[in-house]
């Protein structure tokens, strides 16, 4: 992927739900920095995650999403160096047993771009805070 120049003036493109806006996207999108973040009404984790991969979107970010739906954008993703935490900031994990939700996660077309997305405007605290109420 090509890398992005990522500065203060660099309007994110969020890969986002097409059928609503949901609580979780509206809370984040109301911060004042996040006022210039393009949303691009897209349907499936695997269609976000594509057009991150294409560079049609810089990011995508979920409050709950299934492991089936994001290992193998996962992999095509960090195969072609994007980056992928969930809200605290840490790598992904799979465990075998349990839940199989992520509570939370942020994925970037390259690791520079992750980092200018979960920092901006205090993203992150927003983030963890969706994060308690799951």
């Amino acid at each position: 992927m090509p890398n992005v120049k990522v500065d203060e003036s660099h309007v994110v493109r969020l890969g986002a739900p097409t059928l609503h806006s949901s609580l979780f996207l509206q809370k984040i999108s109301n911060l004042p920095s996040m006022q210039q973040v393009e949303h691009i009404g897209l349907g499936g984790a695997g269609n976000k995650c594509l057009a991150v991969v294409e560079g049609r979107a810089d990011a995508y970010i979920s409050n709950s999403l299934q492991y089936w739906d994001f290992a193998g954008p996962e992999a095509l993703i960090k195969g072609m160096g994007g980056y992928t935490t969930n809200f605290l900031g840490q790598k992904l994990a799979y465990p075998v047993a349990g839940d199989t939700y992520f509570r939370g996660m942020v994925c970037a077309r390259t690791p520079e771009m992750h980092r200018f997305v979960y920092t901006k405007d205090k993203l992150a605290q927003t983030l963890i805070s969706c994060l308690k109420k799951l």
